[in-house]
């Protein structure tokens, strides 16, 4: 994972914003994170431990995982744009092959239950639920 290149929260000290950027860098060691970002190795768990609970930085966390989170996903339109292309025959196999039609007939057909489901959604003004998870809890 790329570490975070700006942080929001102004009020973090560069040891704290170090500790962020190895946390995410390898992958959530907490006692290692703080070892390198300067604290005694120690004291490096319980200092680490600390952090762990400092609201500041868990949002820094949180804000980073987001973001890496909605660059990892396809967005709806993404999947759509596939898929046109895909029934277009503009997307070649693995081996450089043109799509055959039966897959091209089921790039259109998973196309057209997403147009569908859309359209229907539309019309209908569904209300849209968001539900969140906090990990921490």
């Amino acid at each position: 994972m790329a570490r975070p290149r700006t942080f929001k929260n102004k009020d973090l000290s560069q040891q704290q914003k170090d500790f962020i950027k190895h946390y995410i860098k390898s992958g959530g060691q907490i006692e290692q994170s703080a070892i390198k970002a300067g604290y005694a190795p120690a004291n490096a768990s319980s200092q680490g431990s600390k952090l762990m609970r400092n609201p500041k930085v868990l949002e820094e966390i949180d804000r980073y995982n987001r973001n890496a989170m909605s660059r990892a996903v396809a967005s709806s339109a993404e999947v759509m744009q596939f898929l046109t292309r895909a029934m277009n025959g503009e997307i070649k196999d693995q081996f450089g092959l043109d799509a055959t039609l039966s897959d091209r007939i089921k790039a259109a057909v998973e196309l057209a239950k997403r147009t569908v489901d859309i359209e229907q959604r539309t019309q209908n003004n569904t209300p849209q639920i968001s539900v969140t998870l906090d990990w921490r809890k």
